[in-house]
This record gives structure tokens, C-alpha cells and sequence, in this order.
């Protein structure tokens, strides 16, 4: 999906971003990714949390995370990772990490620090946390959550 999107998106095209720059795009246009998307902003907060409340059966919920606290517990770094840097090798693109033959290095979702190239990511405050190769989804996956 990310080499389909990255071909037909017209509007990215001419553009100077990153893979990392494309995977943060790809998500804001609701495209499946290992990212889950997260805000600084409580107004934006709450307009996703009531996007679709009349269309789901589910009452509409905001999730805290302290991302800073994921990644010293699951990664042993309280600072957010910078994605171009996610890679083992001197790897620097999503590409990159999509066709290494070890997939990811991180089992537990890690906490971005991203550049906001993208007019969305500033005017909504987002942040992401990218999964890796553990499935489950972050509530389940969280054992302390009351200490994250």
C-alpha cells in the first residue's frame, strides 16, 4: 500500500518529503499504517473522538498516553525517536525498513518526534506512535497503563 500510495498521490508529487514525510501523509488520509496518531491539542482531541460517534457503536473516548514514559519502559530512552533514525543500518527511509529481512527492531510501539512538513501534522498538533512487530493493539499491549 505504502509504494501504491507513494506512485498515485498526485498532490505529493514535486513535494521534498521523506518516506517518513509520505507514511505520516498516508495515515492523515486514513490509510492503513503501523502509526497511531496522537494530539497535543484537546480541541482536536475531542472533534476526532466525536467524528463518527453517531455511526459507531462504541461511545467516543479520548486516550492519554505519555509517550515520553513508553519509550523509557518499553525502550529504555525517556526522548521520542526520531523516525529517520528507527533503522539499524545507516538506513534513512520507510524503504528501508519495509524491505529489511529483519522487519522491525522494536516489538512495542515507539513514540515519534517528526518534523511537520506536512500543513495537517502542525495544524493538528499530531504526533505518532509507530508499531512494531507485536500486533496486539496498545491497550492491550500496556500492562502498567496507569504508570504510562
Amino acid at each position: 500500500m505504502f509504494y501504491e500510495f507513494r506512485s498515485r498521490a498526485k498532490e505529493i508529487h514535486g513535494n521534498t518529503l521523506t518516506d517518513w514525510d509520505l507514511l505520516f501523509y498516508m495515515q492523515h488520509h486514513g490509510c492503513r499504517t503501523r502509526l497511531l496518531g496522537w494530539t497535543e491539542n484537546l480541541g482536536v482531541a475531542i472533534y476526532f473522538a466525536l467524528l463518527h460517534a453517531d455511526s459507531t457503536d462504541t461511545s467516543p473516548t479520548i486516550w492519554l498516553l505519555n509517550a515520553y514514559r513508553l519509550n523509557e519502559i518499553y525502550h529504555g530512552s525517556r526522548d521520542f525517536y526520531s523516525p529517520e533514525f528507527l533503522n539499524t543500518d545507516d538506513e534513512e527511509s520507510y524503504s528501508d525498513v519495509l524491505v529489511n529481512d529483519d522487519w522491525f527492531w522494536w516489538d512495542e510501539p515507539v513514540g515519534l518526534y517528526l518534523i511537520r512538513r506536512v500543513d495537517r501534522l502542525t495544524s493538528q498538533g499530531g504526533y505518532f506512535t509507530i508499531h512494531g512487530n507485536n500486533i496486539k493493539s496498545i491497550e492491550n499491549m500496556i500492562h502498567r497503563r496507569e504508570n504510562i
